[in-house]
């Protein structure tokens, strides 16, 4: 656990440089942090929170453009990372400047329905070739980026 603590803080205090979701990637949210410095991937369940208050989740609509999820998640563009926190089973707590978070719940595990969905979250970091992912079976993989 602690080299995660060590491995996510690389991207305290780094701007959220283009966010992808909605349309063809459905619930699934790609965070590229700073520019392109790190690369978080999260396919598990998550809900987006400004001051406490419930502005969207995974299990909302995720049509390109103008479903609740790609609106309101783009509001996160530009935004900077203050706190990552790591919980057990290892969900993670985002927040970010200007009162936003976000929540993300390791629903995924080996019995999981959709057996394409194999992984909860991926970190990682381009220009070292790495990432960091929390499988379905709750294990931290280190495999290549590229």
């Amino acid at each position: 656990m602690n080299e995660l603590k060590i491995l996510f803080s690389r991207i305290i205090g780094k701007p959220l440089f283009r966010i992808t979701s909605g349309g063809g990637s459905g619930s699934i949210v790609v965070f590229v942090i700073g520019q392109k410095d790190a690369v978080l991937f999260i396919k598990c369940a998550w809900r987006l929170e400004l001051n406490d208050k419930v502005i969207t989740s995974s299990n909302e609509n995720s049509k390109a453009l103008s479903g609740d999820i790609p609106k309101n998640i783009s509001k996160l563009i530009g935004l900077f990372i203050r706190e990552v926190s790591i919980g057990e089973f290892y969900d993670l707590k985002l927040r970010f400047s200007e009162g936003w978070s976000m929540s993300i719940f390791c629903d995924i595990t080996s019995q999981h329905i959709f057996e394409a969905l194999d992984e909860n979250w991926s970190l990682c970091f381009p220009d070292d070739n790495i990432c960091y992912t929390l499988d379905k079976n709750f294990k931290i993989i280190k495999e290549k980026y590229y």
